[in-house]
């Protein structure tokens, strides 16, 4: 498993083996929600500069982007022909 902060450091977000990308609450240090479209072990999150979504990669070969406020799927793009082990966004 791994995580990392929102740019705002008041959430963490995290993924692992168990094909699930939790969103953490810093101060509370609770699960707020937790997100299961994956298929297989998440390799990767990253948080977008805004803070209002992130992104996860995983080995069912697709990367998903998150809405932080509705906890709503915004994009899935299943463009991959291996595991997506690394992600990154545009800093603008």
């Amino acid at each position: 498993m791994f995580a990392f902060f929102s740019p705002d450091c008041t959430l963490v977000v995290s993924g692992g083996e168990d094909k699930t990308v939790r969103l953490w609450d810093c101060r509370s240090r609770a699960c707020v929600h937790t997100f299961y479209d994956h298929t297989a072990t998440v390799n990767s999150v990253v948080w977008h500069p805004s803070g209002n979504c992130f992104a996860s990669g995983s080995s069912d070969q697709t990367v998903k982007v998150w809405d932080v406020h509705t906890k709503q799927l915004l994009q899935h793009y299943p463009a991959h022909m291996d595991a997506v082990k690394s992600l990154a966004f545009h800093p603008r």
